[in-house]
């Protein structure tokens, strides 16, 4: 059989990017002045039956994500760290979701004036305010207005199905990148055969792209390609065979947990990606809101003695549409990223790299 080859796929960048690695071992010998380095007892953490502690580095523009990241947990010495993909991922969501240029950047300048209280989270804020202000461009919108500015990608009301074919294959690449990302694990955790054609690796992923082919072309009334065809059958072949591999090496107790576990990836398989859904569904209602506020300033007279009247309420309106939007749609961004996304391939169970500290040494 054919030895799969990590470097040359996409998890190979991703581990040279963010890539945990074990952290380096404390010198031996006595430490300076008889001194015992605190932490340090007559036990190892190897010795206690404890994963070594993992060291992330990361370039300084995936700095952000690593507080994402740190939400869900440690990366182990083990594992890829995700913060490249979050960092990429989490402001095209939020983004696409509040895609309001006026909003966008009052919110991005709520974060300036909020940045000392907000702390490590200003960067992610400032990212997602930015992608809010730039898909707004994109869709015309301001403060839910459409008509001020032209829709450089399309209008969500005007547009709907456009928007959801767009949210479904946002969830389709993201997904596919999450069988990527096990992949890589995988093959960093020396387990190359299950990287390759077990179905959470490569052959899960053959014929996910293989059914995804199918139902695009089964609802653009077309024939299902031979390549949709033989790439589900490749996938589910493989995978087939990996079980059987599995069951013969570790007995029939094996079989149980293999079908449970390929049960629940091909339920969660089709959740997931409808899951992605909500991308367009929570732009469409942030127009409807904004409609919402509109049609109750219409029933308020135009005349200069009710301007009182209709100021608090656009204010007191917009600002509503601005709070609650922005935590129902950061609670949706975090849910598509560890739910869909992390709970597929990241453990999160590692140890954070603490160095030894000796006590000051009091003169005598």
């Amino acid at each position: 059989m054919r030895r799969c080859d990590g470097g040359s796929t996409a998890g190979g960048l991703l581990e040279r990017l963010g890539r945990p690695r074990a952290a380096p071992r404390a010198r031996s010998g006595p430490a300076p002045g008889g001194a015992q380095p605190r932490g340090a007892g007559s036990r190892t953490g190897r010795q206690q039956g404890r994963p070594p502690p993992s060291e992330v580095t990361l370039p300084a523009i995936f700095q952000p994500a690593a507080s994402l990241v740190a939400l869900y947990g440690t990366p182990g010495h083990d594992e890829i760290n995700p913060a490249l993909v979050l960092a990429l991922t989490t402001p095209l969501f939020f983004g696409m979701m509040f895609g309001d240029v006026g909003y966008g950047l009052v919110l991005l300048a709520a974060t300036v004036a909020a940045r000392r209280q907000l702390g490590q989270w200003t960067p992610v804020a400032v990212t997602c305010s930015l992608a809010s202000a730039g898909f707004g461009l994109l869709c015309g919108s301001v403060f839910g207005v459409e008509h001020w500015l032209p829709a450089v990608w399309l209008r969500p009301v005007e547009e709907p199905f456009r928007l959801l074919a767009a949210a479904l294959w946002a969830g389709v690449a993201f997904i596919f990148t999450t069988f990527v990302l096990k992949a890589s694990t995988l093959f960093r955790q020396g387990r190359r055969l299950e990287a390759c054609i077990g179905l959470p690796g490569g052959a899960g992923a053959l014929a996910y792209a293989g059914a995804v082919l199918g139902v695009r072309a089964l609802y653009a009334q077309q024939g299902v390609p031979l390549i949709a065809w033989g790439a589900v059958l490749a996938g589910t072949t493989t995978a087939a065979l990996y079980a059987v591999l599995e069951i013969r090496a570790h007995g029939r107790s094996k079989m149980a947990d293999l079908a449970s576990d390929y049960f629940h990836l091909l339920l969660t398989l089709l959740t997931n990606t409808l899951s992605f859904l909500r991308l367009a569904a929570f732009a469409m209602s942030h127009a409807a809101l904004s409609t919402a506020l509109f049609l109750v300033l219409e029933t308020i007279p135009q005349t200069p003695a009710w301007w009182a009247v209709r100021i608090p309420v656009l204010l007191l309106g917009a600002t509503l549409i601005l709070v609650l939007h922005t935590l129902v749609v950061a609670i949706q961004t975090i849910r598509l990223e560890f739910y869909e996304g992390l709970t597929r391939y990241y453990r999160g169970d590692g140890r954070p790299y603490r160095p030894l500290s000796f006590p000051a040494r009091t003169p005598t």
